[in-house]
């Protein structure tokens, strides 16, 4: 992924027909380096909306696959959770899927006895084959659309970007860095609205719990208090942060009421998927999505009764020891 210094100009990735238009959506006064869009060489592809959504429709390379992702995720034409996927398949062809207005991240996994997980319940309401995970091929890329619930961002065009930028993709301090190997985030109109991870050789389970919380995130008070946490104590880590500004804030689940804070701080997730990647079509672990940094069998800290200093000790106290003793299997 390119990365390159804050305020730097850079271009969206612009639908058919369209020019790039240069923007700067990154304050100069932030001092992090944060992750930007790189200009993306969109050749001709031959993708129709016909069956987009059920059997797929073929992609004449994977440069084609790749145009299909960037276009999706600057679509505005649905809503809920949407994502599209480029598969490879066995003889070498690509094919691409799109999944819009999704109930929610379940049809990220097969189910049933095709499942590397057949025992795990399927939800009630992904029975139609547009909620679906492609029956053939292995997962190249996956676009996802952040479009579906942008409008409750309102006017906190600055916090969301930065709170995307600055923690949830940033390599350097997200505890979800082990998913972001190559992920690209892409703006319009000054607000980032989708990302597309590029390697998918990553753990689908801890995927899932990253897109589950990440969608309730910016839609509680959690993304603001970052922020202002982040303003307010610039001596604190930005993990210490999340865990402070969302305390409480369990409605969605975006993580657990307890928490492996060496995992956590180590950015360095349980193994709930058997060494398993969505590359190579391994389901995610639906009973247990919640629990990539404990919570499962009270394995972790409350953090609802540690103060904001004590977090930010635990935190010191954690980077000291190294993670030479974690065990994550």
């Amino acid at each position: 992924m390119a990365k390159k210094l804050p305020g730097t100009p850079t271009q969206t990735i612009p639908l058919k027909g369209q020019k790039p238009k240069p923007v700067t959506y990154i304050p100069k006064e932030w001092t992090n380096q944060v992750f930007q869009p790189t200009n993306y060489e969109m050749p001709k592809a031959v993708i129709t909306p016909n069956n987009i959504l059920t059997t797929g429709v073929g992609a004449e390379s994977y440069e084609a696959g790749m145009e299909h992702l960037f276009s999706f995720v600057n679509r505005r034409d649905y809503g809920g959770y949407s994502y599209a996927l480029l598969m490879k398949e066995d003889d070498g062809s690509f094919t691409s899927y799109e999944r819009t207005g999704q109930p929610c991240w379940g049809s990220l996994r097969t189910y049933g006895e095709k499942s590397t997980r057949p025992n795990d319940p399927k939800p009630g309401d992904l029975l139609t084959p547009d909620r679906t995970f492609p029956a053939t091929g292995k997962v190249e890329a996956l676009g996802v659309s952040f479009i579906g619930h942008i409008s409750d961002v309102g006017g906190n065009k600055h916090s969301f970007n930065r709170f995307l930028s600055e923690f949830i993709f940033n390599k350097e301090e997200s505890p979800w860095s082990s998913i972001l190997k190559d992920v690209e985030l892409v703006i319009k109109d000054d607000l980032f609205v989708g990302c597309v991870f590029k390697d998918c050789h990553i753990d689908p389970t801890v995927l899932a719990q990253f897109l589950r919380a990440f969608a309730s995130l910016y839609l509680s008070p959690a993304m603001l208090s970052w922020c202002k946490l982040m303003d307010e104590h610039p001596e604190i880590n930005a993990k210490v942060a999340f865990l402070e500004a969302h305390k409480g804030m369990y409605t969605f689940s975006a993580i657990s009421k307890r928490v492996h804070l060496e995992s956590f701080f180590n950015s360095k997730p349980f193994d709930l998927s058997n060494g398993g990647t969505l590359h190579d079509r391994e389901d995610y672990n639906r009973p247990d999505r919640d629990y990539v940094f404990g919570g499962k069998n009270n394995v972790g800290t409350p953090i609802t009764s540690m103060s904001l200093v004590q977090l930010q000790e635990a935190y010191d106290n954690i980077m000291r020891q190294g993670d030479a003793n974690i065990n994550v299997a």
